[in-house]
């Protein structure tokens, strides 16, 4: 199996998964998706791994005919620790 780094911009998560950059910013907007905001250059930084689980998990609640209004009720509200990040 690949490895995956700890941490990701939007880009490089989006490289890794069938998700866009654009998609990303949104969830994350809304809330669904937690990300350390403004490190390193001024990007957002996401845990690759648990972003990428909780992207497949939203696309399959939207695939069975949930709103992403709803999914944000239903979700779990996720914190990541924001220790310096090297």
């Amino acid at each position: 199996m690949e490895k995956y780094p700890d941490y990701s911009t939007r880009k490089q998560l989006a490289e890794f998964s069938d998700f866009n950059v654009e998609t990303i910013k949104k969830y994350s907007d809304l809330g669904l998706l937690e990300f350390i905001p403004a490190v390193r250059g001024g990007n957002r930084l996401y845990k690759t791994m648990a972003s990428y689980k909780r992207l497949e998990l939203i696309k399959r609640l939207k695939d069975k005919g949930y709103s992403l209004k709803m999914i944000a009720k239903v979700l779990p509200k996720t914190k990541i620790e924001t220790k310096w990040i090297k």
